[in-house]
């Protein structure tokens, strides 16, 4: 995650599964955290579609807060293919 293009450490990341009549039952949501990099890792251990979610918040002068909040969503493949 970057803000203002500089990493963002330990911003709170969550993911889950969308619930899929043809893929098992969701996963429940993962939390996990960026790096100094700004870089957070998940584990895609389920195929189906997937988003992973953040928000950020900064301030914008008192009292003020700007929150931004990001949601990514994918596909994972089946068994059998490389992520």
């Amino acid at each position: 995650m970057l803000y203002h293009g500089r990493p963002v450490p330990d911003a709170e990341l969550h993911a889950g599964t969308a619930p899929s009549d043809t893929v098992g039952e969701p996963v429940a949501d993962i939390t996990a955290s960026t790096g100094a990099d700004g870089i957070g890792r998940i584990p895609l251990a389920t195929a189906g579609l997937w988003n992973v979610r953040l928000w950020h918040g900064a301030p914008a002068g008192e009292p003020d807060w700007e929150v931004h909040a990001a949601t990514l969503v994918f596909n994972v493949a089946g068994a059998g293919h490389r992520h």
